[in-house]
C-alpha cells in the first residue's frame, strides 16, 4: 500500500499513517478485519423465500 501511496520509505509511511488514524498499518488493518468478520457473523441471512420475493420461481 505504501508504494502504491508513492512512500519509498516504509517506516516513514508507517509513522505517517499512525499519525493520521492513531494505528499503525497492521493494527488497522486487524481491526478492519475483525469489524468486517463480526458484522459478516451478526449480519442476518436472508432466507430463500426472501431472495425470491417479488419474482417467479422457475
Amino acid at each position: 500500500m505504501a508504494e502504491h501511496l508513492g512512500f519509498s520509505d516504509l517506516y516513514y509511511f508507517s509513522r505517517q499513517f499512525k499519525k493520521h488514524t492513531g494505528l499503525n498499518p497492521t493494527e488497522y488493518r486487524k481491526q478492519i478485519i475483525g469489524r468486517t468478520v463480526k458484522e459478516m457473523i451478526d449480519c442476518p441471512q436472508p432466507n430463500e423465500t426472501e431472495l425470491h420475493k417479488g419474482t417467479p420461481l422457475s
